[in-house]
């Protein structure tokens, strides 16, 4: 071998080494920022909708202190209401998006009144099975509404068969998953 190749080889051995791990850096370093990308996306997600579980307990409990004909305080809730509607339209899930479209659909084809006893089961129903279901997809952890009935109503027993009845239609008519089902 001559002493040029001698010289030129182990440049050559070291430029091609040094090319192949920027190489092999760039692409790991793509998949580390791509992967924590989805993962900031992941975290705004749960940000934004962790909180919706406990704000909708609020208005459940709120709302049984609202009388009928205290139009001003129904104004406020309705539009507390559309906040966490928007929250849900911009961050939850499918099955979500479908418990709160299901629920709006119900009060703007027949409006609300508080008085009628079918119209308020079918509200706080929709709301529960929204907690719910908001619930499961932050946690993963699934809870039977019927737990959330029990402790926001005194008188649960007296209403549990109206209660199962409107809760299992809509969750079979939304088809949601079968852990929303109250037994």
């Amino acid at each position: 071998m001559s002493e040029e190749m001698k010289v030129i080889l182990p440049a050559i051995i070291a430029g091609a080494v040094a090319l192949l791990g920027i190489v092999i850096s760039y692409f790991l370093n793509k998949k580390s920022i791509k992967a924590e990308i989805e993962k900031q996306k992941a975290n705004i997600h749960l940000n934004e909708i962790r909180e919706l579980p406990e704000k909708i307990y609020q208005l459940m409990h709120d709302a049984f202190g609202l009388q009928s004909d205290n139009i001003e305080a129904w104004q406020d809730f309705s539009s507390r209401m559309g906040e966490n509607a928007k929250t849900v339209f911009a961050y939850g899930s499918l099955d979500a998006i479908k418990i709160i479209v299901a629920h709006d659909e119900k009060i703007y084809a027949n409006g609300f009144n508080p008085n009628k006893i079918e119209q308020h089961t079918s509200f706080f129903c929709t709301m529960i099975l929204l907690a719910c279901q908001i619930k499961c997809d932050l946690t993963g952890i699934t809870i039977s509404p019927d737990y959330w009935y029990r402790e926001l109503l005194s008188d649960y027993s007296k209403h549990r068969d109206i209660i199962i009845s409107t809760n299992n239609e809509i969750v079979r008519k939304l088809e949601l998953d079968d852990f929303l089902l109250i037994k």
